[in-house]
């Protein structure tokens, strides 16, 4: 049953092939026994949640600290509250597989040919030379928790650009949307980021970008695509701005 419970776990994300096995650790095994049990980045109630894990899931239990269980998590690791876990089994010996991903077939971005989208090349102004500094990873895919030129996801990508203007961000959408100072959606300028909305009328955060100017904006979108400039007004992102945040 175990092994079992290892290999559901360790696929829940994506898509994976085992090819071999590491070393093996003492764990326990938990059981959910709440209706639906946030699962967090680290272990705080003040993090995103990944995802919920409904009543009677089995989790693996890596180690406990401050009321929070380290558990296996896709092909990581993340946090639940010790409070809505029961323990069912200790010292229980977990080989973790070593996971390679199926590789996911990449969609090109399009070459920016439209004369509309603003160029500021030789621009001191910070917001400007942000936005030039970010074009130049058009085309980078799309990477779950990336955070690098290897592949970046949403947050990841601004706050990887940010960084090169020497400027620390908070690392998921929800709470860059807590970083600068707010600005009025009508005044947004060259640089500042976008708040979206998971969804047309939604209230969670769950997604950033940053404004090129024009009514164009730049992000790593999702699984699949790489990052790329798109129009606000002809894409359903215009409708989903929350929250428009000024850091220069």
């Amino acid at each position: 049953m175990f092994k079992k419970l290892a290999m559901v776990t360790a696929g829940c994300i994506c898509t994976l092939a085992f090819t071999a096995v590491a070393s093996a650790d003492v764990v326990s095994v938990g059981r959910v026994n709440a209706d639906a049990l946030n699962v967090r980045p680290i272990p705080s109630t003040d993090s995103v949640s990944m995802g919920l894990l409904p009543t009677d899931s089995e989790v693996i239990i890596l180690g406990t600290e401050n009321n929070w269980h380290k558990i296996v998590y896709g092909d990581s690791t993340a946090y639940v509250s010790a409070d809505y876990v029961i323990v069912t089994a200790s010292g229980v010996e977990y080989t973790a597989p070593v996971i390679e991903p199926v590789a996911v077939p990449v969609q090109p971005a399009p070459v920016v040919t439209d004369p509309n989208v603003p160029i500021y090349v030789g621009s001191v102004v910070p917001g400007e030379v942000l936005v030039e500094t970010a074009k130049q990873f058009i085309g980078t895919p799309y990477v779950y928790g990336g955070m690098s030129p290897e592949g970046f996801d949403c947050s990841g990508f601004v706050k990887y650009c940010y960084s090169l203007m020497g400027v620390e961000l908070n690392r998921v959408a929800a709470d860059q949307a807590l970083n600068g100072v707010e600005v009025p959606v009508s005044e947004m300028l060259p640089g500042d980021i976008l708040c979206f909305s998971s969804s047309v009328g939604g209230e969670y955060i769950g997604h950033s970008g940053i404004y090129v100017g024009g009514g164009y904006f730049i992000h790593s979108p999702r699984t699949g695509y790489t990052v790329e400039i798109v129009p606000l007004a002809t894409t359903s992102y215009g409708m989903r701005i929350k929250n428009v945040r000024r850091i220069f």
